[in-house]
């Protein structure tokens, strides 16, 4: 066995849905964020942010290879390089990597309630994520 993660094969146009969406929850994570209070439970943000990044993920690997990530999200980095290979910078996969780990770091060792709206965005690197990669590999 290769242990390649597992693959799912998807339409042609599929990757287009999947872009949509991946939009649609990033702009949810930033809109929440900017109403955010001080003191406000962020876990709502850093869910919107995950499922966004896993969204980009499905979108670049249905486009170029017509395959998604189909069981553990935390293989969907492995399967963006395998399908990109050098074209992935490492630097955008370590934070794949981190954003996708987010909900078991930020959500189970913080208790309901104590996060403030800054530290959703200090979780992930001081920003929210940038579309700006995945464009260009689109």
């Amino acid at each position: 066995m290769t242990g390649k993660s597992p693959r799912k094969k998807v339409d042609a146009l599929y990757w287009q849905g999947r872009l949509r969406a991946a939009q649609a929850y990033l702009e949810a994570a930033q809109q929440t964020h900017l109403l955010a209070e001080v003191g406000q439970n962020c876990n709502p943000v850093i869910s919107q942010i995950v499922l966004s990044a896993i969204a980009f993920g499905d979108s670049l690997t249905a486009k170029r290879a017509q395959v998604v990530n189909q069981q553990d999200h935390a293989q969907a980095p492995r399967l963006l390089r395998d399908v990109l290979g050098n074209l992935l910078p490492d630097g955008q996969e370590r934070r794949y990597r981190r954003i996708l780990s987010c909900p078991g770091q930020v959500i189970s060792h913080a208790p309901i309630g104590c996060l403030i709206a800054d530290s959703c965005s200090k979780a992930l690197g001081g920003k929210l994520p940038s579309l700006e990669c995945s464009r260009a590999l689109l």
